[in-house]
């Protein structure tokens, strides 16, 4: 995840490779919003678990 987030700001800071198509830009940024929606998913999940066994949410 944290390559993918580097090479995206490296090409919204301006850092252009000539063999990086603006393809691979958005299959990268697609990659990094499921792994990112994926995380606050199983974060939620996690929580839901919890309460239902009576056990305290972590803050």
């Amino acid at each position: 995840m944290l390559i993918f987030t580097t090479l995206i700001v490296c090409r919204w800071m301006g850092c252009v490779y000539p063999d990086r198509s603006e393809a691979l830009e958005l299959k990268l940024l697609s990659i990094m919003q499921l792994g990112i929606g994926d995380y606050i998913a199983s974060r939620g999940v996690e929580k839901v678990i919890r309460m239902n066994k009576g056990a305290q949410p972590a803050t």
